[in-house]
């Protein structure tokens, strides 16, 4: 099924040991390859593919990013659903009595309701908020792996397959490292969680 995914895997992998050149596999890179391996593991677990399949169904129903970072609004999105956790609400009189007098780190994150829109509607409920936490946490963790191992993004059309892209990536980099016999105990293990989790 995701046959496509898992060629550019293997062909990317391919193009990083032709970069290292006549010297072949020192064990030095094989460490670095290793280290960037349990690296982006760490990563991709943050964002299982149910994660990254419920991004993709989301993320037409947004409207209306505002002019910040995307980090800096997955951290404004996070400190207003602890504000909506804590018994609060975005919404109704009483709120927009309450938003006058609300502390100062409060006010400067309430941008997101009048600038966020999920499906045309202000982003000022849980599961709005939470919808577009999940789109951030998956973008941006895939914006990190596609930084990490100098792949380009617009190669694959939905953050699924991005995801897939960088799991087989993963696999074929641990078998590289494996074929060299530097296999050390973590990668085994991270070797064993992705094959848990596979597709």
């Amino acid at each position: 099924m995701y046959d496509c995914e898992k060629l550019a895997a293997k062909e990317m992998l391919e193009t990083i040991v032709e970069q290292w050149g006549s010297d072949g596999f020192k064990e030095e890179k094989l460490h670095r390859l290793e280290e960037k391996v349990i690296f982006s593991q760490s990563l991709i677990s943050r964002i299982p593919k149910e994660k990254c399949e419920e991004a993709d169904k989301s993320l037409y129903r947004i409207t209306n990013y505002p002019q910040k970072s995307k980090r800096q609004l997955l951290s404004d999105i996070n400190a207003l659903l602890t504000y909506i956790e804590d018994r609060n609400t975005l919404s109704g009189y009483l709120f927009s009595l309450r938003k006058i007098m609300a502390p100062k780190p409060l006010r400067k994150r309430l941008y997101v309701i009048d600038e966020v829109y999920v499906d045309g509607k202000p982003c000022n409920t849980f599961e709005r908020l939470s919808l577009v936490q999940n789109v951030l946490q998956v973008d941006l963790t895939l914006n990190d792996l596609t930084h990490m191992w100098g792949t380009q993004q617009q190669e694959f059309g939905s953050y699924a397959q991005q995801y897939h892209f960088f799991y087989y990536l993963l696999l074929e980099a641990i078998d590289c490292v494996q074929d060299y016999n530097l296999m050390s105990l973590s990668l085994e293990n991270v070797k064993w969680g992705l094959q848990r989790n596979s597709l």
